[in-house]
């Protein structure tokens, strides 16, 4: 049996793997299927879900299609950290250059293959470049936002990470991004710089942006639903207006009918009697016939 956890994160992995563009709706609908189903719990955790920026929707999806290339660059990314490690701690560490150019060729690869799932939705494909990018070289040396890229259900796209990238990734993002069942960090944590009061600023700013936008795309689509029911409601009214027309028409045809039957009825009646008069007289008229043969013999 699926446990309510599971069956949250099949309903998150179903969300993120849609078209950006095509979130807000898809939540909508899953919101509806778990409160009819009664999981009104699960029905809140989805709603609150947001919707992907193209540049983290392209890294999902590229991560969700290589998950092996994905967990290359996590381990070379854990690689470098530790070549770093060993340069500060004398000259017989391990080279940080290789380590350098192993994490470099896979953030390329994965740059590229996430631009072609970006083409997709976008017609703008490359100006979210840097975006994906930026994102696959956090991921690769922070453990707190790996199982989100892993699992291809990452929302925004992730700061750029200052110098090689240690210590310094995603501010204001761990957050955001919980961790999957049963994942252990590959490198140990860091705690990250304070952010500046313009960092803040903006990051608030980016929130309001975002709240704005999912506001504005769940209205969006609430207008539609309501113009489809008022264009469906017209079309239900127009026909039951032309099947009224038509069954008035029918009534005076059949009224018009009904006259003509009568008058019928009446040109019979009088037919009728005017016959029943004539044969009356007719048989008067043979009475005195032979009555009067009678009187003859």
């Amino acid at each position: 049996m699926t446990s309510p956890e599971d069956a949250l994160a099949e309903a998150r992995d179903r969300l993120y793997g849609v078209p950006p563009e095509d979130f807000t709706a898809a939540r909508s609908d899953l919101v509806r299927e778990l409160r009819s189903a009664g999981r009104r719990d699960d029905a809140a955790s989805v709603q609150k879900l947001r919707r992907p920026s193209v540049a983290a929707w392209s890294v999902d999806q590229a991560a969700r299609a290589d998950h092996h290339r994905v967990e290359r660059l996590f381990a070379a990314g854990a690689a470098l950290t530790e070549a770093h490690g060993d340069a500060s701690r004398g000259p017989n560490g391990t080279d940080v250059r290789s380590a350098t150019q192993r994490r470099r060729a896979l953030l390329d690869e994965l740059t590229e293959a996430a631009l072609a799932f970006a083409a997709s939705v976008s017609p703008n494909a490359e100006t979210h470049r840097d975006a994906i990018a930026a994102t696959w070289e956090a991921a690769s040396i922070d453990p707190d936002v790996q199982p989100a890229v892993a699992g291809g259900w990452l929302d925004k796209e992730l700061p750029r990470p200052s110098g090689f990238g240690i210590g310094a990734v995603a501010p204001g993002r761990r957050d955001d991004v919980d961790r999957a069942p049963g994942t252990r960090s590959r490198l140990p944590s860091r705690r990250s710089a304070a952010p500046t009061r313009d960092e803040l600023a903006v990051r608030r700013a980016q929130a309001a942006v975002e709240t704005a936008e999912d506001e504005l795309a769940t209205t969006g689509e609430a207008l539609s639903v309501a113009e489809r029911e008022l264009a469906g409601a017209r079309a239900g009214a127009d026909a039951t207006s032309q099947r009224l027309e038509a069954l008035e028409a029918e009534l005076q045809a059949a009224r018009a009918v009904a006259r003509e039957a009568t008058h019928a009825v009446q040109a019979a009646a009088k037919a009728e009697s005017r016959a029943r008069t004539a044969r009356d007289r007719a048989r008067r008229k043979l009475e005195q016939a032979r009555q009067h043969r009678a009187n003859q013999e």
